[in-house]
């Protein structure tokens, strides 16, 4: 299975808005996800295999994903 960038952006998205940031630090399920986005733009990729990301960006995307 392949994760689209833009999932990746939803999945950050949410999690913000629920979880909200103090101003200094992002919560981990965003460090983890944002960490892949990141990635991704630099190296132009639309999609990344979902068994490339790691065991934390993994599980953060599950929970995030709609």
């Amino acid at each position: 299975m392949n994760i689209s960038r833009n999932s990746i952006e939803a999945a950050i998205n949410r999690c913000r808005s629920a979880e909200g940031t103090d101003g200094c630090t992002l919560p981990a399920d965003v460090r983890a996800l944002a960490d892949v986005y990141g990635e991704m733009i630099f190296h132009r990729q639309e999609e990344v295999p979902a068994d490339t990301l790691s065991a934390k960006a993994r599980e953060a995307f599950e929970r995030w994903s709609a």
